[in-house]
């Protein structure tokens, strides 16, 4: 169940939303190893509907996915962190939260700037022992939002709403993610 990325270092999917698979992979995770030194809250679903066509249950939902689920992968992993000899922790939150010209719905702005206050009161509540960050990185071209990047107008579009006129790569914000996660980011 613990997929090697290379070195000491691997992944676990989980279904964040459920407080039972989350506390399954706790469970395994600490058969397996005595800590983890990193966690990277690295959650997302994406709606694009207005708040006139946003349902309940969808709104529900991408709550439960991108905050809830933030907060049970902590919640469950701290006493597993706490052992470590150093930790940090990076929640992948969004620009879209800090901006009005993103294309994402508001389920994902409120959910989104959940995370970053979360993130916040987490530095406060964990500090000096556990370091806590987020990175906010506007549209990165992943399979979540491929169809909204699915023709050169629509590129276009959203690379002008970036200040570096682009989209991002998932390796932009791994570099970030990599950095604010280890020693190095000391302060």
């Amino acid at each position: 169940m613990l997929k090697n990325v290379g070195g000491d270092g691997f992944y676990v999917r989980m279904d964040v939303s459920d407080e039972l698979s989350v506390r399954k992979r706790y469970e395994l995770i600490s058969s397996e190893i005595p800590y983890p030194n990193v966690l990277v809250n690295n959650v997302g679903v994406l709606s694009m509907k207005s708040i006139d066509g946003l349902s309940l249950d969808v709104w529900e939902y991408v709550l439960r996915v991108n905050l809830t689920g933030t907060f049970l992968v902590t919640k469950y992993f701290l006493p597993l962190l706490k052992e470590a000899p150093w930790v940090g922790i990076v929640n992948i939150a969004s620009l879209a939260e800090q901006t009005d010209h993103s294309i994402t719905s508001v389920a994902h702005y409120a959910a989104k700037g959940g995370v970053i206050r979360l993130t916040r009161r987490l530095v406060t509540e964990l500090a000096p022992k556990i370091k806590v960050n987020a990175v906010a990185p506007s549209i990165i071209e992943t399979d979540m939002v491929k169809n909204v990047l699915d023709t050169p107008e629509k590129r276009k579009r959203i690379a002008e709403m970036h200040p570096l006129k682009d989209i991002g790569r998932p390796e932009d914000v791994a570099e970030a993610v990599f950095f604010l996660a280890t020693p190095k980011s000391r302060f």
